[in-house]
């Protein structure tokens, strides 16, 4: 690229998005043009988007418990999907087959089982009425027939049901419903006709999917499985022959679309917002998928859009190459940071909840002294000089803060979060100014705090991935 060519990059990872741009300055080195952005919309969008489709087709309780009961089956789904994911994109017209493990196929057979044998019950029972009868206040030895009913029905349903939450299904439906209960007669196998009419219609309708075919036991659990995705009605999701989740172009696409255009929506709202690039360049992992390069093509217009070879590990040589060799001369600050400090009190401009009175000095508490505003240009460390707000202080503790706002001037206003502490013993004797310096020009920001009368110093560096939400 020439010299004062701007150009914007897209690093598409795993789970977020990240945008930079930049202009390459006349020495060869790059200035920053937009303070860095981006958001969750990574690969992984697309792979919740997957298991979204999963629980419409087999239900989210399903999913969810499968996800409990057997995640070593869920992390082959989801590897599963992933490979198949890749190959996907806009010039492929074939579909897509997703393997699902046997675990998933195995463990749906018995959730299925449960879950129809508690919804005939529930149909069965909502159709009954029931004549509730009470023991007379002192008499617990009365009903002691049904109480051995009882107690048999729940060892009976216990075994059916299996599981606490599908009990407390059965039982709003009991609340709200009569149900009045009748049992065969001893040695009279021929009642009992409505679940056997269950039994043959079932039968029937194996016989027409199975025909005379001999199954193994594999191939039988599958029935299930396809008779869901019939369920779910769309005929761009299939179940092949081959046992796999067929997924048509048009299906994938919607698995796809809504990640892609919010990374072209934010694509061309940062092209936007820094008057036009050069070139638009994308990396990453998630940057070889077609679908994100044809979006991002259709929002760049003329603009060029590269994608390099191995885009995955073109960040990873771009990291090793900027530890090396730095080319980033000016930075923007991304958000805004700064010391909560105290300061004499000023009835004009402090809000009266702020002051406070110590040693007939009146101050106001929870300012923010601002070292970098969000969106500011950055060339190197920031220093500022603090004295200790009362003589013989032995402990100096000061608070750094972000937010994303550039109009912050209290610590206690919304969006506003502490980053870091930072905590400075001083000498008994220790009259001089504390020195602190924050530094934003490496792969860290760094905060110091330096007593210059006794050489004492601490250091602590912001870690965003352990900070609360705002």
């Amino acid at each position: 690229m020439l010299k004062g060519w701007r150009y914007l990059v897209v690093d598409c990872g795993g789970g977020t998005v990240d945008l930079t741009a930049h202009q390459i300055t006349d020495s060869g080195a790059r200035r920053e043009l937009h303070k860095a952005c981006g958001g969750p919309l990574g690969a992984s969008q697309v792979d919740k988007a997957f298991v979204g489709l999963l629980e419409s087709i087999f239900g989210s309780g399903y999913v969810a418990r499968y996800r409990d009961a057997r995640p070593a089956g869920m992390v082959d789904l989801l590897v599963a999907w992933e490979a198949r994911k890749r190959n996907s994109g806009p010039v492929r017209l074939s579909p897509l087959n997703v393997a699902l493990p046997f675990s998933f196929i195995d463990l749906y057979r018995s959730w299925q089982g449960r879950s129809e044998q508690l919804t005939n019950l529930a149909a069965l029972l909502s159709n009954k009425k029931t004549e509730w009868k009470f023991n007379p206040p002192g008499t617990p030895h009365f009903g002691g027939l049904w109480e051995a009913g009882v107690k048999a029905l729940k060892y009976h349903m216990k075994r059916i049901i299996g599981n606490q939450e599908q009990l407390t299904d059965l039982a709003a439906v009991l609340a709200n419903q009569g149900t009045e209960w009748k049992f065969n007669p001893p040695g009279a196998p021929h009642f009992g006709g409505l679940w056997a009419a269950g039994v043959k219609a079932l039968k029937y309708h194996m016989k027409r999917i199975i025909g005379n075919q001999e199954l193994t036991y594999e191939e039988f659990l599958t029935l299930l499985v396809e008779e869901a995705v019939r369920r779910y009605g769309d005929q761009q999701v299939e179940w092949s022959s081959q046992g796999m989740l067929r997924l048509h172009p048009a299906v994938v696409e919607s698995l796809f679309r809504p990640t892609v255009e919010e990374i072209a929506h934010l694509v061309a709202e940062t092209v936007s917002q820094v008057g036009g690039v050069d070139r638009i360049l994308l990396v990453g992992g998630f940057a070889e998928s077609g679908w994100l390069q044809r979006a991002v093509r259709q929002v760049a217009g003329d603009t060029e859009v590269v994608v390099p070879h191995d885009a995955g590990i073109a960040v990873l040589q771009g990291a090793v190459q900027a530890g090396l060799s730095p080319l980033v001369v000016e930075r923007k600050a991304t958000l805004t940071y700064g010391v909560g400090v105290l300061q004499p009190f000023v009835p004009e401009t402090h809000p009266e909840c702020l002051k406070l009175t110590s040693q007939n000095v009146a101050w106001c508490a929870d300012i923010l002294d601002c070292y970098v505003k969000a969106g500011e240009v950055i060339t190197g460390p920031v220093q500022r000089r603090y004295i200790p707000s009362r003589p013989g202080q032995r402990l100096a503790v000061l608070p750094v803060f972000s937010s994303e706002r550039d109009d912050v001037q209290y610590v206690s206003e919304k969006g506003v979060r502490r980053c870091a502490t930072l905590r400075l013993d001083l000498p008994e004797s220790s009259q001089a100014e504390i020195l602190t310096s924050m530094d934003f020009g490496d792969t860290e920001i760094t905060v110091t705090a330096v007593d210059e009368a006794s050489g004492r110093s601490v250091e602590a560096e912001i870690d965003f991935l352990d900070l609360p939400p705002p």
